[in-house]
């Protein structure tokens, strides 16, 4: 991948590392050829990044793909409701109170497994004279309410997209910092279940 912004770029080599270390499989590749936001894919015990897709973007979706996995080695009956909950073939419609619930609780705790990842690269990071930064941060927690709050709308109206969410992102101007939660696993030792659908960023 051509970047550059070599501290960016740093920090995602840095956190592909280390979801590595925990398992992971990360792979790259060229995004699709259509008008949808698309940043990965996670399937199995595989992140797939669009590599195009510039590296904050990709930074914050590893971390949060490899929360998902995280979920999927200790599945519970709310995690696979909430998977059908974020079927991109579901047809559009009014989430109801108990679904947005189930549904903040399922990706806020993979946004914080992933920030965990995050934070478990600082040292290297800082060695590499990219450290970790409030900044960073913030923008961690800005995107996951922007993507949430997307996400939330892409179900209810089936409109989603790049430009859609920028709109999104945008308004997010004013946020809750998400802490993280150590509980990070080795995946090879506690694999995902099998049974768990393929998820896309749409």
């Amino acid at each position: 991948m051509i970047e550059t912004d070599r501290v960016a770029s740093n920090k995602m080599w840095l956190l592909a590392e280390a979801a590595e270390r925990i398992g992971v499989v990360v792979e790259f590749a060229p995004a699709p050829k259509n008008e949808g936001r698309h940043l990965g894919t996670l399937d199995a015990d595989t992140v797939v990044l669009y590599q195009d897709r510039g590296f904050l973007p990709l930074w914050f979706t590893l971390a949060h793909l490899v929360g998902h996995l995280v979920q999927r080695s200790r599945p519970t009956p709310q995690m696979y409701r909430a998977i059908e909950v974020v079927n991109p073939y579901r047809t559009p419609a009014p989430m109801t109170e108990e679904e947005v619930g189930l549904l903040m609780s399922h990706e806020r705790e993979a946004a914080e497994l992933g920030l965990a990842l995050i934070l478990s690269t600082e040292d290297a990071a800082a060695q590499l004279k990219s450290p970790l930064t409030e900044s960073d941060l913030d923008y961690y927690s800005r995107m996951f309410w922007a993507d949430y709050h997307y996400l939330c709308y892409f179900i209810e109206t089936g409109e989603g997209g790049a430009a859609v969410f920028d709109r999104f992102f945008d308004a997010e101007t004013s946020f809750e910092r998400l802490s993280p939660r150590y509980e990070l696993v080795d995946l090879r030792e506690f694999p995902p279940a099998p049974e768990a659908r393929k998820v896309v960023v749409v």
